[in-house]
């Protein structure tokens, strides 16, 4: 971005300011992007709905290009900003498209200007907030919690940082590993997304302000949903086609199951680095007549409520969307037992829908069981289905509404106090 854009943007950030008019306070919510994964996703769904509550909202986009998988309400601001060095991620230069040697060049290119990355957008958040002056902010993700928090280090009061995976298990740089803690430590509140995370790393950051709130589940299922053993023998997985979802396990459980050779399909949503592999794969284990790659797909639930059965064997998760959109639908779920998510998520009445995620011979036989016993899948499906309701999104809103209040409050308190 050159000079004459950069001070255009600017000005036209602080027009957008000045012309805004808080209603019920104004809120900067910190996002890498409006597509991808779960946090682009829950970030976009609070910020609408936070703006549909009376708040002026704003967030802020770090990632090139144009793909909006979670679109914003009108009247949200959005304070853009891109970096050179990420195009090595998309385009002719996309690390799914490499081959070994350029796959080791492009991996190269991405640790060497991770640090200017990182630089710009802590300088990118410290601009906005102190244009934008807002009374809380919010940031999803840990890398961008971490960048948050030092752009915001002079002002932490006002930050509440949402923590969208599971810390004990992602892998992260040894900075933000050793920042975490005591960043954390020093803001209002920290939200994790389950019990049995929030208790860990409460422990292990020694912190007195975690707090719990659950991903909602938005733009429910059309009711009522179609009875399982009146939908079609379809399997679904939903998901980014990379290591942690343990694809290729789960093929190679298919190729020893007995539902391929019931009519059954597995039909696998989602794009990645690692398509071609696990294309390789099916080919590898003769599978090609039964399992499916749809590639991403902007209405998956369309699939799901098609299906009878959901698999989510992913290594490790932090509160994965892809599980609520199944549960709403009703299919019978099986997901890893790793980490506490999946018990935490669908409940333990039923321990047949939990599975250690690297046992391939256990996915092959809970896909057997589930296939071949009408009944089982029945309440699979009609436990999932209950427990979705835990996750309506207006009570969740709620919830985080109520935080927002709390720390707006604490901090009109200390003000007065130091006044």
């Amino acid at each position: 971005m050159d000079k004459h854009n950069e001070l255009a943007a600017f000005a036209t950030l602080l027009t957008v300011v000045k012309s805004s008019k808080s209603r019920k306070g104004s809120v900067l919510i910190i996002l890498g992007g409006f597509a991808g994964g779960g946090s682009e996703r829950t970030g976009c769904w609070l910020a609408s709905s936070l703006h549909e509550a009376g708040f002026d909202v704003h967030v802020t986009s770090f990632v090139e290009g144009s793909r909006h998988d979670f679109p914003l309400r009108p009247g949200i601001h959005i304070h853009r900003r891109v970096f050179r060095s990420t195009k090595v991620r998309s385009g002719r230069y996309s690390i799914a498209a490499m081959g070994r040697g350029k796959l080791q060049i492009g991996s190269m290119l991405l640790r060497l200007t991770s640090p200017l990355r990182s630089a710009g957008r802590w300088w990118h958040i410290r601009k906005v907030a102190n244009a934008v002056k807002p009374e809380t902010v919010l940031s999803f993700g840990d890398q961008l919690s971490v960048e948050t928090g030092l752009a915001l280090l002079e002002n932490l009061s006002i930050l509440i940082v949402a923590e969208r995976s599971d810390p004990r298990f992602k892998p992260t740089s040894i900075l933000v590993k050793a920042l975490r803690g005591p960043l954390y430590r020093r803001v209002p509140a920290v939200v994790f997304q389950t019990q049995p995370v929030r208790e860990e790393m409460a422990r292990r950051w020694t912190l007195s302000n975690s707090h719990v709130i659950p991903n909602a589940i938005v733009d429910r299922a059309s009711r009522p949903l179609k009875p399982l053993r009146n939908r079609r023998k379809d399997i679904v997985m939903v998901g980014r086609l990379v290591p942690v979802k343990n694809h290729l396990a789960v093929i190679r459980s298919w190729s020893i199951s007995k539902a391929r050779n019931l009519g059954w399909r597995l039909l696998i949503i989602g794009d990645g680095p690692l398509r071609d592999q696990i294309s390789n794969q099916i080919a590898e284990v003769r599978c090609e007549d039964s399992v499916v790659l749809l590639g991403h797909q902007s209405r998956p639930k369309v699939w799901l409520s098609n299906a009878r059965i959901f698999l989510l064997p992913s290594l490790w998760e932090g509160f994965p969307n892809a599980l609520l959109d199944a549960m709403d639908t009703g299919c019978a779920c099986l997901t890893s037992i790793e980490g506490g998510w999946g018990k935490a998520i669908l409940g333990s009445n039923y321990p047949e829908s939990l599975v250690p995620a690297r046992d391939e011979k256990a996915w092959a036989q809970a896909i057997d069981r589930i296939v071949t016993d009408l009944t089982l899948a029945d309440a699979l499906g009609a436990q999932a289905s209950a427990r979705a309701t835990l996750f309506d999104q207006e009570e969740i809103l709620d919830t985080w509404i109520r935080l927002i209040r709390t720390i707006e409050r604490s901090k009109v308190d200390s003000d007065e106090r130091e006044g």
